[in-house]
């Protein structure tokens, strides 16, 4: 950049840049999941899906970039819609009742700054741009690091009543040295066939750990019928790791 200003993580990554507007957060809401039907795994021959954990938030933002920290069991956002101007819903799904918190961050233009005097950091844009892109009176999104992987790396037929069993339950860890960190921007991956199970990776956070679970619900039989054909070679998951410690 000719001018301005940057700052960068010990990793390397750019966490402010005088050029781009950051995000900082909006808003943080605590919810608690309870059974309810998980929309999302409708079947083939169109049942209704199974009763999970489930919560809608809704919230304002104009571009919201969402996270959810869950320390008492795997959770994870399935969904965010715009349901009109500035106005947002997501649907949240956990393995088991719980209660998490969800971060909504936002573009720093969006935000209303905080009243009164403080102390900090402003970094402004130069005259006719986007204004305001950096107040370190609000807590900004600190990326830790971006996580991705692939469930299953093969064909599912190899792991239908291979030594994997079904659906071979996996879990990732990743560690960072901060004292607590929830998952945003999440990708997530899932599965469901007719009525008899549904299948979906989600997060577990404890300090500055976040684990990626891929969770087997039963809804019916054990295992799939015997006429299983199953579902593709690609179960893709990914996600943001932020830092949460000071929110």
């Amino acid at each position: 950049m000719t001018a301005g200003f940057q700052a960068f993580t010990d990793s390397g990554l750019l966490q402010i840049d005088g050029l781009t507007p950051n995000m900082t957060l909006r808003q943080k809401i605590g919810v608690t999941t309870a059974p309810g039907t998980l929309l999302i795994c409708w079947t083939y021959n169109g049942d209704a899906g199974p009763l999970a954990p489930v919560a809608t938030v809704n919230f304002s933002a104009s571009t919201p970039l969402c996270a959810v920290y869950s320390p008492g069991c795997p959770a994870t956002i399935v969904s965010t819609t715009n349901t009109g101007p500035g106005q947002w819903s997501a649907l949240i799904w956990s393995s088991s009742p719980a209660s998490l918190d969800f971060y909504v961050f936002d573009q720093v233009p969006a935000v209303s700054a905080p009243a009164g005097p403080g102390y900090g950091l402003q970094v402004f844009t130069p005259a006719g741009g986007c204004g305001l892109i950096y107040d370190a009176r609000q807590p900004p999104v600190s990326v830790l690091g971006f996580q991705a992987g692939n469930i299953i790396g093969a064909d599912p037929a190899g792991w239908y009543g291979g030594s994997n069993g079904w659906p071979g339950n996996t879990s990732q860890s990743f560690s960072y040295p901060v004292s607590k960190v929830a998952s945003a921007a999440i990708l997530n991956a899932g599965i469901a066939y007719r009525t008899q199970y549904y299948a979906l990776s989600a997060w577990q956070h404890s300090g500055g750990t976040a684990i990626m679970d891929f969770i087997n619900v039963n809804a019916g039989e054990q295992y799939p019928p015997n006429n299983f054909v199953g579902f593709g070679s690609v179960l893709s998951w990914s996600a943001l790791i932020i830092d949460v410690s000071c929110i």
